[in-house]
């Protein structure tokens, strides 16, 4: 009739379980099987020519080439997205909200920092690490070990859009 250590136990891996699965796995198995709810289509060329221009600007400022430049594809969603997608082609979702809410220097920082993402493969490196935090999903200080190494990616993109774009007020904002 007492609560023992063997209890105890059994709810933290419990809770930890839960809170793995609804905060990592379940948005990205969703993602991956393409059922995020959100509908993309891929822009005419000249559609929006400050979305271009801002890309152009941004790859040339981390030398990607034409060829290697990632697709754009605008969101159909109410809400301002901006994200990278794609392992093998990566590619840029974003929503006209997004565009409508940010200017020509804002957009081009917000650009710079998902190339960030793009050059130094972090969808891949991310996909690893969720395998990894899988494997220890049962750990908690795992979990947070694992947050923090997010959290330290997404502070050195934001550096290196920083030092791309080269206007950190336009990037704050």
């Amino acid at each position: 009739g007492s609560i023992t250590v063997a209890h105890v136990a059994t709810i933290i891996m419990g809770a930890t379980t839960f809170i793995f699965l609804t905060r990592e796995v379940v948005p990205l198995a969703l993602s991956a099987a393409g059922r995020d709810h959100t509908k993309r289509r891929k822009p005419s060329s000249g559609e929006y020519p400050s979305l271009e221009a801002a890309l152009q600007s941004m790859a040339d400022k981390f030398k990607i080439n034409r060829n290697s430049k990632p697709d754009i594809y605008i969101l159909e969603d109410e809400r301002p997205i901006l994200r990278t997608t794609g392992l093998r082609r990566p590619a840029l979702l974003i929503s006209n909200p997004l565009l409508e809410l940010l200017d020509a220097e804002e957009l081009k920082c917000a650009l710079a920092h998902e190339l960030a993402h793009i050059i130094n493969h972090d969808r891949l490196k991310g996909w690893f690490l969720l395998l990894f935090q899988a494997a220890m999903f049962y750990n908690p200080v795992a979990l947070v070990a694992f947050r923090g190494i997010v959290n330290e990616t997404e502070k050195a993109r934001d550096d290196a859009a920083v030092d791309a774009a080269g206007d950190p007020l336009a990037y704050a904002s």
